[in-house]
């Protein structure tokens, strides 16, 4: 192996006075490169899909929200509506029995 095929890394641990010499061939200084992009990659769709789901999950509540808000609003109508048809019910007894007693006066 020539020397300009392999790189070497200095390691210094903190507290001890020892230097140890780790020695790294291009291919495995490429490899590792390699390596660190494909995971860096990686990390990025990940990211990337939990945006898209997040902003998925954010729009399906506000449409949940606004069915809520809709469906509050047709059942206050559907009251209001029950209301007025017991009223309109009753005013047509009322004049259905007004009628009866004036065909009644009238025959008599």
């Amino acid at each position: 192996m020539r020397k300009r095929d392999s790189y070497c890394i200095w390691l210094v641990p903190p507290g001890e006075g020892r230097v140890r010499k780790v020695r790294v061939t291009t291919i495995v200084a490429w490899l590792g490169g390699v390596a660190a992009v494909c995971a860096a990659f990686a990390v990025m769709v990940l990211a990337g899909d939990y945006v898209r789901v997040r902003i998925e999950k954010a729009e399906s509540s506000f449409a949940v929200q606004k069915l809520e808000h809709h469906k509050d609003f047709l059942e206050q109508k559907t009251a209001t509506l029950s209301e007025e048809l017991q009223s309109s019910m009753l005013t047509q007894r009322q004049l259905q029995s007004f009628s009866t007693e004036l065909e009644s006066r009238l025959i008599a």
